[in-house]
């Protein structure tokens, strides 16, 4: 190997090393802070329940279990909340929280998701938005709004599916509603 060879792997093999040697000594300083959202420890487990209201107006509702596609996809580590609110009307929504552990992977955009169940994304009318929120302080909430058709078959018949779906990132002292996620991370 000529001098010039040995160097450039030289060089090379010093910046992998310092590269990995950094990546090691961040990540022993990463913490989670605490969840955004209310929680409570699972029995035997690392992983939190996240507690959604059970009575929102008048409306009625049902904690929904977590699809097992979903948490196969997802990190062990992940911790979920989900229940489905119904009005008197029978106007429904349903709400779910996904909370990243030490993995990362499980904080992703929305949109993957939604894609892989089957929505259409109508990307022209979804933007960012915000909401004028009065408790437990005011405060402008940055969101995400995603319009959403799926076709199905119900009965026999073909019908048209639309969706709002809103989402935004909490942590314990930042949020964020921003659709790149580079505020997220």
């Amino acid at each position: 190997m000529n001098k010039r060879k040995l160097i450039l792997t030289l060089i090379t093999l010093l910046l992998v090393g310092g590269t990995a040697g950094l990546l090691v000594r961040v990540k022993a300083k990463q913490t989670l802070g605490r969840p955004g959202v209310a929680t409570r420890p699972l029995p035997e487990s690392k992983n939190l329940e996240v507690i959604l209201p059970e009575y929102v107006l008048d409306y009625t509702s049902e904690v929904i279990e977590q699809d097992k596609n979903v948490v196969a996809a997802l990190p062990p580590d992940t911790s979920y909340g989900q229940r489905r609110y119904q009005a008197p009307d029978g106007f429904w929504t349903q709400v779910n929280v996904v909370l990243m552990g030490a993995d990362r992977t499980s904080h992703h955009k929305p949109q993957y998701c939604l894609e892989g169940a089957g929505w259409r994304i109508d990307a022209p009318n979804s933007r960012r938005e915000t909401i004028r929120m009065e408790r437990p302080h005011e405060y402008d909430l940055p969101v995400m709004k995603i319009l959403v058709t799926r076709d199905v078959e119900h009965n026999g018949q073909r019908q048209t599916l639309r969706g709002v779906y809103v989402y935004w990132f909490v942590a314990e002292d930042a949020l964020s509603g921003e659709p790149s996620g580079f505020e997220r991370m």
